[in-house]
């Protein structure tokens, strides 16, 4: 029989209906008959439970249980059929019975426990049915039948007395999943105990190691393991690979997605392991093996705000050494391992750091131990640490630790077991900025950058051109090597990880080959390069809806193409989820207009404090060049033909001429100030006679004169009245946006704009009596290969700091 795998699923997976849902999913296609799942409480199922035990009066505790058996309650009318789900909600009644009145008696200590862990039995009750009710077979399973546990704030699981016990179940249930319970145990003497903060994770590795499981996994909220805190440190990514040992040793020392028991059994086995995020399965994740993984030196930077320090000042000095073995020995004992611990000979002092959830039960565990010494316990420290194996042995990352550490209030630094850790414990101190200068430190300084160009029509043989020239330039200011590593057209793709040749679209022409869409992801996927990134200079709403997979494969994006940032709002959505997820960048700023900084500028005042409530300008670069050349006597068509041959144009003109062109730049706009707007929330004015939309573009030209005679009319009417043509275009913060043809007084600052000539005026608090004025050509394939380089000009700047 092959070796079972372990998943383990937290409380945030399983906060709701639809979270239960998709947990369900991920097992069906994660596992089989034999492995088994390892379910926390739902939601805040176990500090509701916490509370009721502490709620000082009858009332509140029967408020707090009425809201578990509603959310209970709901959970499975909701999740299983009335058949399937009216045993759960028996089981359910009596259990809110029981617990009622048990908070009539005395609570002791095994009966908290018991009170405490019905989160994790209901949990894998309703789990176990949804399974079975989806056809495939599941039983659940109460931990407290396999696992044998000690005592203490964090009892340690007997391998020789539990794996005896489970060997049994395992045969008589092979064919079904096992769905079992985490966070609880029974010690020697029978009773139910709980295994710590976090025990659930703890109780899963257990359990692998007790099957002799081949993996475990833990799905949480999160995509894998990052190599720095992402809410203190812009850039931090997913780390892809770690070894047991560093990974261990970043649970130990605070890691937010690992705990600090987490991967303890592990350790010495071949058991591999993962995080995964429940919410973005075929995302980004973190395995974690035994052995070496990747390069020696610091992999990741990690802190914790709040730890405690106990000190021993021994008054036996030449004795401080001894005293240090017998003390660490004593904490293994009650698995009360220190984060870090310091040994000062000179002082006769020694001291001990640990987090502040079981300082007090090591210092009380001191109190009574027989060291001869003065005895304090202060809370008012911190740890800031860096991880990766050979840490200590790689001077860059050691001698930079210590260097950015020099004004710091540092108490004692220590390497940790087997080099694997440097860790500074300090007194309280802000670690945001340290945090964010260890990480660019132990950042690579040398990267290899691939771009693979979508799009081989006009703006991308213009990109490519333009890129020829400034791909040196682009390298060394940023210390990169960059990699033109494939051209994909609509039918054809050449991809060369090795690098196009220098006349890459003559290349392009003589060697690409047919392609397949998800074959050519996958190719993507498996590139050799440090960051890759897609340059998508086509047309094609088709394609952006592959952006999720590019990001999934790793890839970057830099648009010029508007149709992604411009789609519906659920398109849109999905898209920016999975880009934030896999921490990919997506830049598409040559959407509007070019060159103009439009987007940077909304981006940089809104990140200096100041909010944007009105945009206002000309944003078609196609329409200013048409009105400028129009004297309302000639053919405007002949115009819109001619700018299409100058490039000047959509590749269908229509796309310019229906306003569609300035409803996606609106619409890209609006969600740079995070407002919620549909494309058919957006007013637009067309100058398309009627039908011109569904015909071909030949036939169009065929009826020339209805477009000439319209402009015609609408140019008259306005010199009429004194007034000038205008395409202009606003947003308003309360959701007022509209586009179209107006007519303006001669003086308006938008009226006679040079050819090609885009302007926007951005208002904001710090704007609102003179606004932002930006101005500048919109139109021409040269300007719009320039707004790309300045995308991939931005984007090489990001990853450098990662």
């Amino acid at each position: 029989m092959a070796a079972p795998q372990v998943h383990k699923f937290g409380g945030s997976s399983l906060a709701d209906p639809h979270c239960f849902e998709k947990v369900c999913e991920l097992v069906q296609e994660n596992t089989h008959g034999g492995d088994m799942v390892v379910v926390s409480a739902a939601g805040k199922t176990t500090n509701n439970l916490l509370a009721c035990m502490a709620a000082e009066d009858a009332t509140e505790q029967q408020q707090l249980l009425e809201q578990l058996h509603q959310f209970q309650h709901g959970l499975i009318d909701t999740l299983l059929p009335a058949g399937a789900g009216q045993p759960l909600l028996q089981a359910l009644a009596m259990d809110i019975a029981n617990l009622e009145r048990w908070l009539t008696e005395p609570l002791t200590q095994e009966r908290q426990a018991e009170f405490v862990i019905h989160g994790e039995i209901w949990s894998a009750r309703l789990l176990a049915a949804l399974l079975n009710s989806r056809g495939s077979k599941a039983q659940w399973l109460d931990a407290r039948v396999i696992f044998v546990a000690g005592d203490g704030p964090q009892p340690a699981i007997s391998v020789a007395q539990s794996k005896p016990k489970l060997a049994p179940i395992q045969q008589q249930h092979a064919d079904a999943r096992l769905i079992v319970t985490g966070f609880i145990a029974r010690n020697q003497a029978g009773q139910s105990v709980t295994l710590g903060r976090n025990g659930s994770d703890y109780s899963a590795s257990m359990l692998a190691v007790l099957a002799d499981a081949k993996s475990v996994t833990i799905w949480t909220d999160v995509a894998g393991v990052y190599s720095a805190d992402p809410r203190k440190v812009t850039g931090a990514h997913t780390l892809p690979l770690l070894s047991l040992q560093e990974a261990d040793e970043l649970a130990r020392l605070g890691s937010p997605v690992l705990h600090a028991r987490t991967l303890q059994p592990l350790l010495g086995t071949h058991i591999r392991a993962a995080v995964r995020s429940t919410f973005a399965a075929h995302g980004n994740a973190t395995q974690m093996i035994s052995g070496q993984a990747g390069d020696k030196g610091a992999k990741t930077v990690t802190y914790l705000e709040r730890v405690s320090v106990i000190s021993i000042n021994s008054n036996k000095g030449k004795q401080v050494a001894a005293l240090h073995e017998s003390v660490t020995e004593l904490f293994n004992k009650h698995q009360l391992m220190p984060l870090a611990s310091h040994v000062s000979q000179d002082q006769a002092c020694l001291r001990y750091c640990f987090t502040e959830e079981i300082a007090s039960a090591a210092f009380e565990l001191l109190a009574d131990y027989p060291h001869s010494g003065h005895l304090t316990l202060n809370d008012q420290h911190c740890l800031l640490a860096l991880v990766g194996a050979g840490v200590r042995d790689n001077a860059r990352h050691y001698h930079s630790f210590y260097r950015r550490l020099d004004h710091a209030p540092v108490e004692f630094i220590e390497t940790g077991p087997d080099g694997v850790s440097l860790v500074a414990v300090m007194r309280q101190t802000e670690l945001g900025e340290l945090v964010a200068q260890l990480h660019q430190a132990i950042a690579s300084p040398d990267k290899r950058l691939g771009i693979v160009l979508f799009g081989a029509g006009k703006v991308g043989q213009a990109w490519l051109d333009l890129y020829a020239s400034e791909q040196t330039h682009l390298a060394n200011h940023h210390n990169l090597d960059v990699v033109l590593a494939g051209i994909v057209g609509e039918s054809k793709a050449l991809i060369d990880f090795a690098g196009v040749a220098e006349q890459a679209f003559q290349a392009y022409r003589n060697d690409s080959i047919d392609y397949d869409m998800e074959q050519l992801t996958e190719l993507l996927a498996s590139h050799p390069f440090d960051e890759l990134v897609v340059i998508d200079a086509t047309d094609s709403e088709a394609f952006g809806l592959q952006y999720p997979r590019l990001f999934e494969a790793g890839c970057h994006v830099v648009s010029a193409n508007k149709q992604p940032a411009a789609a519906s709002l659920s398109v849109y959505r999905e898209i920016t989820q999975h880009q934030q997820e896999r921490a990919r960048h997506w830049l598409f700023g040559a959407t509007i207009s070019a060159c103009m900084p439009i987007t940077e500028s909304i981006d940089a005042l809104h990140f200096a404090g100041d909010q944007v409530d009105h945009i206002e300008g000309v944003f078609s670069g196609t329409w200013s060049w048409l009105l400028a050349h129009y004297d309302g006597q000639g053919s405007f068509t002949e115009l819109v033909q001619q700018a299409m041959t100058l490039g000047l144009t959509e590749p269908d003109p229509r796309v310019d001429l229906s306003g569609e062109d300035v409803v996606r730049k609106l619409l890209i706009l609006a969600r740079r100030l995070d407002l919620d707007v549909e494309p058919e929330q957006i007013e637009r004015q067309s100058v398309l006679p009627a039908g011109w939309e569904a015909m071909s573009l030949d036939a169009c030209w065929d009826e020339a004169e209805l477009l000439d005679q319209h402009m015609a009319a609408l140019y008259q009417q306005a010199a009429e009245q004194q007034l000038v043509l205008c395409y202009q275009a606003t947003l308003d913060r309360d959701g007022a946006i509209q586009a179209g043809l107006a007519m303006v007084p001669r003086e308006h600052k938008f009226a006679n704009l040079p050819p090609a000539v885009t302007a926007a005026a951005i208002s904001s608090r710090w704007y609102a009596e003179d606004p932002l004025v930006l101005q500048g050509p919109g139109a021409g394939l040269e300007l719009a290969a320039g707004a790309i380089q300045m995308d991939l000009f931005r984007l090489c700047r990001l990853l450098r700091q990662v």
